[in-house]
């Protein structure tokens, strides 16, 4: 059998599942989930970056405007210069993701999310 997460997408068509768990394979914090602007946050513990990741499944799911308002939030807080502290006092910059998957449950679209999970 090939990656043990695909589980998630093959027999539960769980992609927010999916991603959570290829990040943890990986070695990512995960410091929280289903947040009312992305899906997902986390942070890798060597990395520079805190991300927001935003999981849709079906390629016309689209982003609320509340979810769009929040990813414009991260941006700016990246710009000015604020970013999260981890629980081990690092500053990380923010990084919004949006993680989408075809009807097919393969990965599509943003090229920040396909790296993420490489």
């Amino acid at each position: 059998m090939g990656d043990p997460c695909e589980r998630y997408l093959v027999n539960r068509h769980d992609c927010e599942s999916y991603v959570e768990c290829v990040l943890r394979s990986k070695g990512f914090k995960i410091v929280a989930t289903d947040q009312h602007g992305y899906d997902i946050e986390a942070y890798y513990p060597s990395g520079m970056y805190y991300y927001f990741i935003e999981v849709k499944c079906g390629p016309r799911a689209k982003l609320s405007s509340y979810q769009r308002m929040f990813k414009a939030g991260v941006e700016v807080a990246r710009e000015v210069g604020f970013y999260p502290v981890t629980d081990k006092g690092l500053e990380l910059i923010p990084k919004y993701v949006v993680c989408q998957f075809d009807e097919e449950y393969r990965l599509i679209g943003d090229q920040s999310c396909k790296k993420l999970l490489r």
